[in-house]
């Protein structure tokens, strides 16, 4: 993007030596700043972009968008001034979007959007140059951020879109202005919020507004996206219809099933063991499906799959220990799938579970829901940290509960854990990875072990 374009779009008043600038890469954050870049100085609740300009400049940034000038100024800096920082922001990268005509995919749902993100990127990136949204960027700052890095380099755009409030993915939407819409899941994120599922549904339905045709994916074995009738061209997996999961099978192996398709039944294996990926792999192979990657491809590929870290991650350890760290984030489906799993399998349980966040004034009653069903797992004990799990202790005698984290890693430093699966699972917010990483580093991995 020249200057001009910059100029023009931010409709922002340029401050240095007009030279040729051509910018190639946006930053907010100047720990990741290289030379080149245009930072961008946001104003957040803690931070303010404004007061890392010196470092920005030492780093090699080459123009600073920014909402005021700095006092003090150095003749080879270039400042654009613009009214607001996180408007041009999103002014640059709907002006970068509609530069582009390639495929955008845009994933929404409850749970399941970083996975899918994952999965498809990776069963189309032998064929496609994919730019997708880095780690779990899918709210105001990182949707826009993604769009900025599109170019000529890319063949197809797979995006997040999250959500704590109605309204907030239609704004997103028609910034993504999607070619490929894509509902996973709806469930109880966010319920304290919108009050109800049927809200939360709506609210993830706003997808559509950014959507001028293409089609839109949605996992149909969920009650409320099965009943979703619209005008656009619509592709649902359900028990019933021309995509069908059944046959799932879990093991340390990993997950099997049958998908059907059109009639035709194909025999899928993925390397991670969980009842939750199944509807998200239909989804993904059949996206994949329409970007004419054949479903014979997909199945061979998704044996490569790599996730990202902390979800449902599996290490091997010494003592004939299995960790799950699945310490990414926490909500009460995505414990109901782990759950499953686990009930499966006949070997000694620890749990060590976290609060699960945004659930408003429904926080107790589903919190409660985990304390019971864990309860129901057989040759299990149960940890639990958090606000609301520590309260519930109280009324609650199954289970050990503590106050901090640092009283469960030095309760683990004082016992001795074998011949068990170790399950850690919980909201970011209480860094139960740290936990995961005690474990790991206390009974370190089994470089022996092999999985036959």
């Amino acid at each position: 993007m020249n200057l001009e374009e910059l100029i023009s779009t931010t409709k922002g008043t340029y401050y240095g030596k007009k030279k040729n600038i051509f910018i190639h890469h946006f930053c907010i954050d100047t720990r990741l700043l290289k030379k080149g870049d245009c930072f961008i100085a946001l104003k957040g609740k803690n931070q303010d972009g404004h007061s890392f300009l010196e470092t920005a400049y030492e780093k090699g940034c080459v123009l600073s968008i920014v909402s005021k000038l700095p006092k003090k100024r150095k003749k080879k800096e270039r400042y654009l001034v613009v009214e607001d920082t996180l408007k041009a922001l999103w002014d640059l990268a709907s002006f970068q979007r509609n530069k582009g005509s390639i495929p955008v995919i845009g994933i929404t749902g409850s749970v399941g959007k970083s996975t899918l993100k994952e999965i498809l990127a990776q069963l189309l990136e032998p064929d496609y140059r994919v730019l997708k949204s880095e780690g779990n960027q899918n709210n105001h700052i990182g949707l826009p951020m993604t769009l900025l890095k599109m170019d000529s380099n890319y063949d197809i755009v797979i995006a997040e879109l999250g959500m704590n409030h109605k309204g907030e993915i239609q704004k997103l939407s028609n910034l993504l202005r999607p070619s490929i819409g894509v509902i996973t899941k709806i469930g109880t994120s966010h319920i304290g919020n919108l009050g109800s599922k049927k809200e939360i549904c709506k609210a993830k339905l706003e997808i559509l507004s950014g959507m001028d045709g293409g089609f839109l994916f949605l996992n149909g074995y969920d009650k409320r996206l099965k009943r979703f009738k619209g005008n656009i061209p619509c592709f649902k997996t359900n028990e019933k219809g021309n995509y069908q999961i059944k046959e799932i099978n879990i093991n340390l192996k990993g997950t099997s099933f049958i998908l059907i398709v059109n009639q035709k039944e194909y025999e899928v294996f993925f390397p991670y063991p969980g009842y939750q990926y199944p509807e998200l792999i239909a989804l993904a192979i059949l996206i994949a499906s329409k970007l004419q990657i054949p479903i014979d491809v997909c199945i061979k590929r998704l044996k490569n799959i790599k996730l990202l870290n902390q979800r449902f991650q599996f290490s091997h350890l010494n003592q004939n220990i299995l960790l799950i760290d699945d310490s990414y984030n926490a909500s009460y489906e995505s414990f109901l799938s782990a759950y499953s799993y686990l009930k499966s399998e006949k070997q000694n349980k620890l749990l060590i579970l976290g609060d699960m966040l945004e659930l408003g004034s429904y926080s107790k009653k589903y919190h409660k829901k985990v304390i019971r069903k864990a309860n129901y797992l057989m040759h299990t004990e149960v940890w639990y940290t958090g606000p609301v799990f520590y309260s519930l202790g109280r009324k609650f005698h199954h289970g050990t509960y503590f106050e901090t984290i640092e009283d469960m890693k030095k309760c683990l430093e004082e016992n001795d854990w074998k011949d068990c699966i170790i399950y850690v699972k919980g909201s970011h917010l209480f860094h139960l990875e740290q936990v995961s990483e005690a474990i790991i580093k206390k009974y370190k991995e089994d470089k022996s072990y092999n999985l036959k």
